[in-house]
């Protein structure tokens, strides 16, 4: 388990509650196996909109509804995520980690180049541009892409500062070693990730409820900018761990 999961867990900070704050969306999947190995599959929220084929495999997205531990279960052939928990000779179940996000990602695109389950540099930029999904999207992504879906537009369905608004490395929050970030506009400077909710921890939510709200079946591209990442001077040693937290941006 990771040093952020471990924290969340120890002080009772849950998904269901508090999104975000942990790159996984899954924040204890021994537990979550243990109930789905017990066959408490009926008590997990299930979001039969998520569905999704890739080749002879389908996924959909499942919820632990008091934690809000999200996982994959998949039916047909197993995939190739980490932490598999077999359920049947054809029934399969992951969690919803960072890490099998990307992994997902590569199989989505290799299966289907034209999805649109994460974000994407294609369709008409000058509608993409708009930062209509901004700030605290957790709470209205299914508003934004319920807009989208009924405009047909491509918009920026996820938009923040970084390393203003969102932490860009969970490490050294969890050490204390976050610093401060230029805001002229206020003419003072003010705490990076001040909304105390990590980059990956974002991008992962919008992925995430694009797919369990069904809006990836209607193949509109949506964005997501990673704005206002700062360069030079005291950012210089941090630009690589910048780069990797904003790694789904398209711009």
């Amino acid at each position: 388990m990771s040093r952020i999961n471990e924290f969340l867990l120890a002080n009772d900070i849950r998904i269901a509650t508090n999104p975000a704050i942990s790159p996984d969306y899954c924040l204890d999947w021994d537990a979550c196996a243990r109930r789905l190995q017990a066959g408490d599959l009926l008590d997990f929220d299930q979001f039969p909109a998520s569905t999704l084929m890739l080749g002879a495999s389908q996924l959909r997205v499942a919820v632990e509804p008091e934690t809000g531990d999200h996982v994959y279960l998949v039916t047909g052939e197993a995939l190739a995520l980490d932490q598999h928990l077999a359920l049947s000779a054809d029934s399969h179940a992951y969690p919803c980690t960072w890490a099998n996000l990307l992994k997902l990602k590569n199989l989505i695109q290799a299966a289907d180049p034209a999805a649109t389950v994460f974000p994407t540099a294609s369709g008409n930029l000058a509608r993409q541009s708009l930062g209509i999904g901004a700030r605290f999207t957790a709470l209205h992504w299914p508003a934004v892409d319920w807009t989208m879906a009924k405009l047909g537009l491509p918009l920026t369905a996820n938009q923040n500062s970084i390393p203003r608004e969102l932490v860009y490395d969970v490490e050294p929050m969890l050490d204390d070693q976050l610093d401060t970030c230029r805001f002229p506009f206020i003419g003072a400077d003010v705490p990076e990730g001040h909304q105390g909710q990590s980059v990956e921890g974002m991008s992962h939510g919008a992925v995430l409820t694009k797919l369990k709200y069904g809006f990836h079946q209607h193949r509109i591209p949506w964005g997501f900018n990673a704005d206002h990442q700062p360069v030079g001077g005291k950012y210089d040693a941090r630009e690589d761990a910048l780069v990797r937290g904003g790694i789904l941006a398209t711009y």
